[in-house]
């Protein structure tokens, strides 16, 4: 199997098309497609810790942190307020 065959296989389940570095271990189940060694369900084999994940996930911690902030300085000023 060529490569660029392997890798619309790896990708089908994807909501992205994306190629992996090498070394990685999406990498290496790229090369594992191509040698034939697939196993049943490719979905299992995603990583859910690739890069952009990883910068999803930071994104919407720091959504978060800043509503917390927010909502602090909120309490803060009303406390202020009384006084």
């Amino acid at each position: 199997m060529k490569w660029i065959t392997a890798l619309k296989k790896f990708n089908e389940s994807k909501p992205s098309w994306c190629i992996p570095r090498r070394n990685t271990p999406d990498h290496k189940r790229v090369l594992d497609i191509m040698k034939g060694n697939t196993p049943t369900n490719i979905s299992n084999m995603t990583s859910s810790n690739t890069k952009g994940q990883q910068t999803y996930d930071r994104a919407i911690r720091n959504i978060e942190r800043k509503d917390k902030m927010k909502k602090r300085s909120k309490k803060i000023r009303k406390v202020l307020r009384n006084y």
